[in-house]
């Protein structure tokens, strides 16, 4: 069982550094911020391992990237904020359904918890720590930081999380059984 785990947390892991390179922009003045659907795998993983595994999954994919581009001259700034971008949208999305029932009203609640806990920790990111750190590593201005904030960040996340919760939960009734499934297993082994 436990071979079997980490195979599937590997492709998981896999397939989403994979999808991370099928990235575009979507706010044209910013071409900058790229949305991809690497997260999608990072949460089918979450709900079919559990949380530690879906947070596995996406540090796994940020490294990954990490090692094989090098980052912003050798510093994992991009590959730090894309992993805890991830873990601030899937584990809200996965606690709340976990708690309630997975009727669409609640997937709709917990996508919108994962696009709001996106948006507020990446906002915060920006502005205390993402930012600073890129001007100091590529001396990289991005002007005032509140335009950049209120015109780029959180538009963007708002968007990024929206489009993930409409795709993964419109495959969400096919992966169902699925997760059900494992769910039996993980017990069984208990």
């Amino acid at each position: 069982m436990k071979t079997k785990k980490i195979v599937g947390i590997s492709l998981f892991a896999s397939v989403s550094y994979v999808l991370s390179y099928l990235s575009f922009p979507i706010l044209p003045y910013l071409p900058f911020l790229k949305i991809d659907f690497s997260d999608l795998p990072v949460l089918i993983g979450t709900f079919y391992y559990g949380p530690l595994s879906g947070t596995l999954i996406a540090f796994i994919r940020s490294s990954l990237h990490y090692l094989l581009t090098g980052g912003e001259l050798g510093v994992p700034i991009g590959d730090s904020a894309a992993f805890l971008a991830s873990v601030s949208f899937v584990l809200p999305v996965y606690y709340y359904l976990n708690q309630h029932s997975r009727k669409k009203k609640n997937q709709l609640i917990a996508g919108a918890a994962g696009t709001i806990s996106l948006t507020a920790v990446l906002t915060v990111l920006n502005w205390f720590v993402l930012v600073p750190a890129y001007a100091f590593v590529l001396h990289f201005d991005v002007g005032p930081m509140k335009e950049y904030l209120f015109l780029g960040i959180i538009p963007f996340n708002l968007i990024k999380g929206t489009i993930l919760s409409v795709l993964f939960f419109s495959l969400f009734p096919k992966l169902q059984p699925l997760f059900k499934k494992q769910k039996k297993r993980n017990k069984q082994v208990c």
